[in-house]
């Protein structure tokens, strides 16, 4: 029995698995893969089964269908192809227009009309919906750890680091040890939905070109990413605005500046690194509030610039052999959303301060015909959610 034969012996639902998780046999060719996935009766389903039975080392890992097929489809150079672009080949569609040769790209037929296609339709949405959301994404660089969950609901992981902070010197062999303690919320925090419904007139799907859906896919990825970083941007202040929270500073005290601005010494202590080395990277805020730090009156000689400047021109300008050695400012990213709360800045160090966890399998699905409507109708979302990881990777700055 050579190497074909045996994969269609075992069936897809089989077969899937064991070629992900044996990471020593050959991979498929998208001639096989299209193969397996005619094979068998029902290509929608047992493509969802295969995904979702897959164990690496006696544990159970979920995995998107396009990760599988890019993982265990071999790659073709020379074609500059994707696997999951190679397997759509295999199956008679072909999704890219190409100007050189004035050739067209495809249109929905090609998905509707065959049980293969139609299997594939869902993990190229998935697929086109990955890839845009990478391009527009609005959380990297925000965010501490990305993790997926194949539920709706996971476990909130937060991290205190204060006995750290307050203990890490050198100690006697019998001297306790400091102490990161990693806990987890008594109840579970539930994945929120975000996504919509693709509609097109069911007499009219069949010569819908597959570009226009990509186009209406682009435009979802970049809704979805704004309903992320609005998610975030809520979970970031209202994590750290509760009366015993340690990291609600009034860090406008003493500031005589009138409501909604803000004095340039009062900005840079909010921005500066905390002694426990947090470095605040990140600062969100509205319009105004934004404003307000651009427009805040700086002295004539800025610490900020002069900082900077000790290791190379005030040195060989002024002879002064002055060098700091930890340097207090970083680069700060402004970011401006008007959904912030008003009069109010949020400082963050990406590296700490929030999670992001997201559903394993999107829910997309094509349906039948609508009888009242008379659409054909995919539905695409993604379920995620925010949370805080550690308090005090976060300040809040009052204006008011």
């Amino acid at each position: 029995m050579n190497f074909t034969e045996e994969m269609l012996s075992l069936g897809l639902v089989k077969a899937v698995p064991k070629l992900v998780a044996e990471r020593d046999m050959p991979r498929l060719t998208a001639a096989q893969f299209y193969a397996l996935m005619k094979a068998t009766k029902h290509p929608v389903q047992d493509l969802q089964d295969a995904c979702g039975n897959i164990e690496i080392n006696g544990a159970r890992v979920p995995m998107m269908d396009y990760a599988v097929i890019e993982q265990i489809v071999a790659a073709d150079p020379a074609s500059r192809l994707s696997p999951f672009e190679l397997v759509l080949r295999e199956a008679g569609i072909y999704t890219r227009t190409c100007n050189g040769i004035r050739m067209a790209g495809g249109t929905m037929n090609l998905f509707i009309d065959s049980d293969v296609g139609s299997a594939l339709l869902p993990t190229f949405i998935s697929k086109q919906l990955q890839s845009f959301s990478e391009r527009e994404s609005t959380t990297d660089g925000l965010i501490a750890y990305r993790d997926f969950t194949p539920t709706g609901s996971f476990l909130q992981a937060k991290i205190d680091f204060s006995t750290l902070d307050a203990d890490m010197k050198l100690v006697s062999k019998t001297a306790a040890l400091p102490e990161i303690v990693i806990e987890f919320a008594e109840e579970t925090t539930t994945a929120k939905n975000k996504g919509c419904a693709v509609k097109i007139p069911y007499k009219l799907r069949r010569a819908a070109p597959i570009a226009v859906l990509q186009v209406a896919l682009q435009r979802i990825a970049a809704a979805r990413s704004r309903a992320k970083l609005v998610d975030l941007i809520s979970v970031a202040y209202n994590g750290v605005a509760s009366a015993n929270s340690k990291t609600k500073v009034g860090w406008n005290a003493g500031d005589a500046s009138p409501s909604g601005e803000i004095e340039y010494k009062t900005w840079l202590k909010f921005i500066a690194k905390s002694a426990s080395g947090q470095s605040y990277k990140a600062v969100i805020g509205d319009l105004d509030s934004i404003v307000a730090v651009l427009l805040a009156p700086k002295p004539s000689a800025d610490p900020m610039t002069l900082s900077a400047m000790f290791d190379t021109q005030r040195r060989v300008i002024m002879g002064e052999a002055l060098k700091m050695r930890d340097q207090q400012w970083s680069q700060v990213e402004l970011i401006v959303d008007e959904t912030a709360p008003a009069k109010s800045l949020t400082a963050l160090d990406p590296r700490f301060a929030i999670s992001e966890v997201i559903e394993l399998g999107s829910d997309i699905s094509e349906s039948d015909k609508n009888i009242i409507g008379q659409y054909w109708v995919a539905t695409v979302s993604e379920a995620s959610a925010h949370a805080v990881v550690d308090d005090t990777s976060i300040r809040v700055a009052d204006l008011t």
